[in-house]
């Protein structure tokens, strides 16, 4: 009968190395003002900060589920977290939302802020239509003698939310540029994707008593070094490239 070898635990947790993508690509968008090279990188941190959001939940629930196994010895529970932990690999978005109802005490909503979760549900709408290559719409048409930029469905919704939150500049919604994914809005989801991950992060593990906080950070923070970047949560940049040559994107 064949025996099974031993074997030791190598995975390379994801999360970390796409924030620190993110924050690379952030640096390079600074040093050029070309529009073409802007707008590539606004759609591809877009896409990443997603993906960004999924590998850090998925690290956490794994965190969770294996604490959980650790205190029980009921079959049918561990059959469950079994379960769970099989859902993960094949999980989306929506899917991470239905097993944190299982998993968690609360749903995943109750871990955050409502207006960050606003926003990130309306990032991952735009994701959706980016990664299946669909265009980013508007048309132009006079309103009252004056032509503005008008968008529809997901992209209308997108721009309210901007408008809500104050940040586009009033020349910036008055212009006919692209509102949708300029680098100011594309540096709003950024700050509440972070803030997001690191809200239910932190109240999650709090929660479960598990001690792998410090260990989440750390290896985070390391990774972001090897990108040359020195992490520090801040606010929205008062960058005046917008402002200067209009909206990149």
């Amino acid at each position: 009968m064949e025996k099974n070898s031993p074997s030791i635990n190598h995975t390379i947790p994801t999360y970390a190395y796409l924030i620190g993508q993110i924050h690379w690509l952030s640096k390079q968008r600074k040093t050029t003002k070309e529009r073409s090279i802007i707008r590539g990188i606004n759609l591809s941190i877009t896409v990443l900060l997603c993906t960004y959001i999924e590998s850090a939940l998925n690290e956490l629930f794994v965190y969770v589920i294996n604490n959980l196994k650790e205190k029980t010895d009921d079959d049918s529970y561990l059959r469950l977290l079994n379960n769970l932990e099989n859902r993960l690999l094949k999980a989306t978005w929506t899917q991470y939302m239905d097993i944190g109802k299982t998993l968690l005490p609360h749903s995943l909503l109750y871990y955050s802020d409502n207006e960050i979760w606003k926003g990130i549900s309306i990032l991952f709408k735009l994701r959706n239509q980016l990664v299946h290559g669909k265009n980013i719409k508007a048309s132009i048409q006079a309103e009252n003698e004056v032509l503005q930029l008008k968008y529809s469905g997901i992209f209308k919704i997108a721009l309210k939310y901007f408008k809500e939150k104050r940040i586009l500049r009033p020349n910036e919604l008055n212009s006919l540029n692209h509102k949708i994914l300029s680098t100011r809005t594309t540096n709003h989801f950024v700050e509440i994707g972070e803030s997001f991950v690191d809200g239910i992060v932190k109240k999650v593990m709090k929660e479960q008593g598990i001690d792998n906080l410090g260990d989440f950070t750390a290896f985070k923070d390391n990774i972001l070094m090897d990108f040359g970047i020195a992490y520090k949560p801040k606010k929205l940049s008062k960058s005046d490239i917008d402002a200067r040559e209009g909206l990149p994107f």
